[in-house]
């Protein structure tokens, strides 16, 4: 071994903000930037100028596209894959990925992946002449945002189903801006509009689902035609080998964070309250292993790092991309995750933790698209107890809620096949297509 639109219609790509106006993300701390960074970022861009300027007149390689996830720190996630199935299935098409993280610079080079550091001379010209820029966590974190522009169409394949409201939904519910957040939201406007390398920008955005459109409209202010229901590119692998075979004891993975970390902006110990002897003996009985990934907000205390010493059944792993190994798992329990989305193309069992933060949380449906109590398409369980039975019971009968996972399942996905890929790779295509034409119609 996971906005605000400036036009109706806008004449290139649709802009959202870089950080919501409450100063906080909807995905955790791990995404909020400083005033020092912001500050940083405003600066590079305005020294950046001419060369952005140069880059709207760069001609374009239709043979040359760059990638980025993971805000520049990993290689994971959708963008991953799909540059995955590029390099294979399209190998014509010069397929660089970019990054800032030396370690992951180095074991991609040592792998001999097309890979380039993304503010070095190489990855800026790669930039100014690329026709597709491809992004999973946003243009401002994962590609040369200072020199990425004119006729480059940047794809958004994000970072799965939003179960937390997002971009200009974070305005949504009660909270009204006062004269000073006001100015100074006014003043950020004028620098984004000065300086738009510093807004996560996008021509395409990708979705799973025709439900996912109206919440993606809404919050990122775009219009429908900028939004092709694909798929997402990381389940692809997942789907086609969901029926190999594994000799040893079956395996549940437990995956804490989501709504909690949403709700918190902190970190959190999900294991606080484990018994150790209770959670080898429950286990043992059902022939269970329990992974835990770190990550996420998820961070054990040294207290439960001794307790889970003494735990044989109970594992704290780090995965940069758990998405490439979910079909190694046989029961899958969230406290609110959006990879659960994911997960429901196995119809496996899923086990829904009802964690006591989103309980603390009075006004938690101003947070969320959807009813969370709904959204269960498993057993809803609240202490560690009635979670190891609630496993026991899920490997025992696993058709036990096939048929909410099923409702659940497609509402999340339009597709249920491996070809989401293909489908991302068509709709950017017909996308450059279509506003070619446009163009020369003009």
């Amino acid at each position: 071994m996971t906005a605000t639109g400036v036009t109706e219609r806008p004449p290139h790509r649709h802009v959202t903000t870089a950080q919501p106006p409450t100063g906080r993300s909807a995905h955790g701390s791990s995404l909020r930037r400083t005033t020092l960074e912001v500050c940083r970022g405003y600066l590079a861009a305005f020294l950046y100028t001419p060369l952005r300027v140069v880059s709207h007149f760069v001609p374009k390689k239709p043979d040359l596209w760059v990638f980025g996830g993971c805000r520049g720190e990993d290689y994971a996630d959708n963008a991953r894959h799909f540059f995955q199935w590029m390099a294979l299935h399209h190998p014509g098409v010069r397929c660089v990925w970019v990054t800032h993280d030396a370690d992951v610079l180095a074991k991609l080079q040592e792998r001999g992946l097309d890979v380039a550091s993304t503010f070095s001379w190489e990855s800026t010209k790669i930039h100014m002449r690329a026709s597709v820029a491809v992004t999973s966590h946003g243009s401002t974190r994962d590609l040369h945002r200072f020199v990425l522009g004119g006729g480059t169409t940047v794809v958004q394949v994000g970072r799965g189903t939003p179960l937390a409201r997002t971009g200009r939904d974070l305005h949504a519910g009660p909270i009204h801006a006062g004269p000073v957040r006001r100015f100074a939201s006014w003043c950020r406007g004028m620098l984004d509009h000065l300086l738009p390398s510093e807004t996560d920008r996008f021509d395409l955005l990708t979705v799973a689902s025709t439900h996912a459109i109206p919440n993606a409209l809404s919050a990122y202010g775009t219009t429908r035609d900028r939004i092709a229901v694909t798929g997402l590119a990381r389940t692809d692998l997942m789907v086609q080998r969901q029926l190999r075979v594994r000799l040893g004891p079956r395996r549940v993975l437990y995956m804490p964070g989501g709504l909690a970390t949403s709700f918190t902006h902190s970190s959190f110990d999900a294991l606080a309250n484990l018994e150790p002897s209770v959670a080898d003996k429950k286990l043992e009985a059902c022939d269970a292993e329990l992974f835990v990934p770190l990550g996420d907000g998820h961070v054990p205390s040294s207290d439960s790092l001794r307790r889970l010493s003494m735990c044989e059944r109970v594992h704290l792993f780090e995965c940069g991309d758990l998405h490439h190994h979910l079909d190694g798992f046989d029961v899958f329990a969230t406290d609110g995750s959006n990879t659960f989305c994911d997960y429901l193309l196995l119809d496996r069992p899923i086990i829904f933790f009802r964690r006591e933060e989103l309980d603390a949380v009075a006004d938690r449906e101003r947070w969320l698209y959807y009813d969370w109590d709904w959204l269960c398409c498993g057993p809803l369980v609240r202490t560690w107890d009635d979670f190891f039975d609630a496993i026991a019971s899920a490997l025992e009968t696993p058709e036990d809620h096939e048929a909410d996972r099923t409702r659940t399942r497609r509402l999340f996905h339009d597709h249920v096949d491996a070809e989401n890929c293909r489908r991302i790779h068509t709709a950017i295509l017909e996308f450059r297509g279509d506003r070619a034409s446009e163009s020369a119609a003009e």
